[in-house]
């Protein structure tokens, strides 16, 4: 079960489910038959919901560079890599960019240093920093230790809003046209109900229930969007 699937799979048990309930995989089908199986009558397939630019002449979707998709996985492996603390508080860090998205290498070079900076200062205190002319990390004191000295904390893109509902909505038609011939191999099998959970690795949750999002037409029961960074807060898209 790879990450997608783990945060699809704590939704369905958030709304309700039972682990008994939620079967992964099942026999006999397997890998050719949906991603997850609930309470016997709901078959569920996963889907990493990515920037595309269409659908080759196979079918398969076909990708473009990260612009901001890279940016937040690469500040939480910074993060996680400086381990827990060891006295004093946690921190959680904010981060605030706009695109072109600086290089990973970048990224890592400039952050990592200017955290060090702060982690080894003799006095530290809620700080903005300007890494980048586009990007800023805020960090401020949390109320307990964590599992890390650096917590991941909030994150803004600032080319979020319209362009960011396009981008959603453009790859959510690619993602549904992708997985037409699941759907209709799903129908052939009689399950009660189909689901299709894309996991948004396009604004990691920034986009939430309170946001519109234009579905294309589709014959799914039902389209979860899935947080991949807290489960919990997915939705239904309707």
């Amino acid at each position: 079960m790879d990450d997608s699937e783990k945060a699809a799979k704590e939704y369905i048990l958030h709304l309700g489910y039972k682990e008994t309930e939620v079967r992964y995989e099942p026999p006999p089908e397997g890998q050719a038959g949906p991603d997850f199986v609930v309470n016997g009558r709901v078959a569920v397939e996963v889907t990493r919901l990515e920037p595309h630019v269409g659908l080759s002449a196979e079918g398969k979707r076909l990708g473009e560079e990260g612009a901001s998709i890279p940016v937040l996985k690469t500040v939480q492996q910074i993060l996680s890599s400086f381990g827990p603390p060891k006295a004093g508080f946690s921190w959680f860090v904010n981060v605030d960019f706009s695109l072109p998205a600086p290089s990973k290498r970048e990224v890592e070079r400039e952050i990592r240093r200017h955290l060090t900076e702060f982690q080894n200062g003799a006095v530290q205190k809620p700080t903005r920093i300007q890494v980048f002319d586009n990007f800023t990390i805020e960090l401020f004191r949390a109320g307990k230790l964590l599992s890390n000295y650096f917590q991941m904390g909030t994150w803004n893109h600032d080319d979020s809003g319209d362009l960011l509902s396009q981008e959603l909505e453009k790859n959510l038609r690619i993602c549904i046209d992708a997985k037409a011939k699941k759907l209709s191999y799903l129908r052939s099998r009689d399950w009660e109900s189909c689901w299709l959970a894309p996991v948004d690795l396009i604004s990691y949750g920034c986009w939430n229930a309170r946001d519109r999002v234009n579905l294309p037409p589709h014959t799914w029961d039902k389209i979860m969007l899935i947080n991949p960074l807290d489960p919990t807060r997915s939705f239904e898209l309707v």
